[in-house]
Order: structure tokens, then sequence, then C-alpha cells
């Protein structure tokens, strides 16, 4: 490629110019503080988790001694694991957050298909955000955006955490 016409080289300048600033932007954000987390709730502290659907409890899974059980439909252990990996959410990081507005229907917000509380902190679960597929959750009247690895934990039924302790 050859740049004779003064606006080829111009145009090179520029396009250095812009990935160099572009650049920079990315490594001046690069030490910003890391998201914040969804709750405030320490995920080893949390003793009850309960899963609604609609208004019809799904599944109640309570710590105790000798660890997580669930209690609804049938008393039964719990997998410690899966348990563990769901009370990830209450620190999952927040990418971003607004206070609800009066219509939540646009973030699938409205009427919530599922929803988890976790000592006594409801957090419903809405829509995906189309471009970044982030979900929407509603927490202590503030809309967040989260990553969707914790939503197939909630649709998949008590059978999932379900274990028989010897």
């Amino acid at each position: 490629m050859t740049l004779q016409h003064p606006l080829d080289r111009a145009n090179l300048a520029l396009a250095l110019l812009a990935t160099l600033l572009g650049g920079a932007l990315l490594l001046a954000g690069a030490g910003d503080r890391p998201w914040p987390p969804l709750t405030a709730l320490d995920p080893a502290s949390v003793r009850e988790l309960r899963l609604l659907k609609g208004d019809d409890l799904q599944w109640p899974l309570l710590a105790g001694p000798e660890g997580w059980t669930l209690t609804h439909p049938a008393a039964r252990g719990a997998d410690a694991g899966r348990v563990r990996e769901l009370l990830g959410l209450v620190a999952t990081p927040s990418f971003e957050h607004f206070p609800a507005p009066a219509d939540l229907r646009p973030y699938g917000l409205d009427t919530p298909a599922y929803r988890l509380v976790v000592d006594g902190l409801e957090i419903a679960f809405g829509s995906l955000e189309p471009t970044t597929a982030h979900r929407y959750v509603l927490v202590d009247g503030q809309v967040h955006l989260i990553g969707d690895g914790f939503h197939h934990h909630v649709v998949g039924g008590p059978h999932r955490f379900a274990v028989e302790r010897d």
C-alpha cells in the first residue's frame, strides 16, 4: 500500500491516534475499583434461602449444624457445592444499577417469575438485557445488571439441590 495522497497519510495518522487514545483510555480504567457486589451480604453468613415462583414456595434451604437442608417438598440434605454456587449470587458483581422506575416491564421485573429470598432480602429475577445478555434483578429498590450464571439454579427445581445424607 502506498501513501501518496495527502488524505491517505492523514487518515492513517488519525487511525493511529485513535488507536493510541483508545489504548490509553483502557489502561487508565484498568486500575479503577472493581464492580460493587450485588448485596452487602456475606455468602458464608447466609442461613436461609427461599425460592418463590410467583407467590408459590418452590423450595427453602436452611443452614444447620450438619450443613444445608432442603425442607420442602420433603426434608432432605442439600448439596453443599450447589448451595455454595447459588450463594455466590449475593456477592456477584453488579455491572450497573439504578433506582427502580415506576414501570418495571422493560426489565421483566413487573411480575418476576422467580424471587430468591436470602436471609430476608428478596432478589427478583427479570429478563436479559439484549446487548450484553446480563440479567436484570431487583434488589432493595434498585435494578441491577448481573451475569446470568445463577438463573439456572433458580429455575432447575428442588431436586437439583437434594442429596441423601448418610
